[in-house]
């Protein structure tokens, strides 16, 4: 998984086999370690609910996906998932994003776990 935030938006990209655990297992979790005992968590889990939500606790960012619309998502050719986490006062923007692959693939990435770019439109990664 790749985690990108910027200001009030959380993106999240993911490979096949990803997307292939989030849907057998319930959930995917990618951690970075910054120092002994520092660590940003960050999971994605399928959940009966029946709205997108988000929240962050003890260094862990935890987003759930209604299953019904996991398992839409990934049958359909959409590129991305998008939602919004809403609170008095705030918000926070989810983008959950199939991981293309590049017209040339970066070094240690395998190109065989990224989804197809669409026909007509090469992904130009920067290494």
């Amino acid at each position: 998984m790749k985690l990108r935030l910027k200001d009030n938006t959380v993106r999240v990209r993911i490979t096949q086999s990803e997307l292939r655990g989030l849907i057998n297992s319930g959930w995917i979790e990618s951690r970075t370690d910054f120092a002994p005992g520092q660590s940003l968590s960050y999971r994605l889990l399928a959940s009966q609910d029946d709205v997108v939500s988000a929240a962050m606790d003890a260094g862990a960012i935890r987003i759930e996906i209604p299953r019904a619309r996991l398992l839409e998502w990934a049958a359909k050719s959409d590129l991305s998932l998008s939602a919004g986490n809403f609170w008095p006062g705030g918000s926070v923007q989810l983008l959950i994003e199939k991981d293309l692959g590049c017209a040339k693939p970066r070094p240690g990435e395998d190109p065989a776990e990224a989804f197809p770019a669409p026909p007509g439109h090469p992904v130009h990664c920067q290494s």
